[in-house]
């Protein structure tokens, strides 16, 4: 089954480097990929964009991605994106 960008744990902290004050996201599976955004919701925004580009190249590439943590959560928290914690005993 193929990654979905949205299966990828996000991190989002803010940055108050002077004169570049931002909101900054990262890709804990992909450490390398980040977005920035002025806030909290546009970096989720852009670090999804930048996934799916991720997720494209390495298919077109034939690179295996890393695998997302939160493909073990439930489905429904997945996608209706309540939650970032996987649920107990789900594997």
């Amino acid at each position: 089954m193929k990654p979905d960008p949205r299966d990828y744990e996000i991190r989002i902290w803010h940055s108050a480097e002077k004169g570049d004050e931002c909101f900054v996201a990262q890709a804990v599976e992909w450490p390398g990929i980040m977005a920035h955004g002025e806030t909290r919701e546009e970096a989720a925004r852009q670090i999804q964009l930048a996934l799916e580009g991720a997720l494209q190249v390495a298919a077109e590439q034939g690179i295996k991605p890393p695998a997302p943590v939160l493909a073990h959560t439930s489905y429904t928290l997945q996608r209706r994106n309540c939650s970032t914690k996987p649920l107990r005993g789900a594997r």
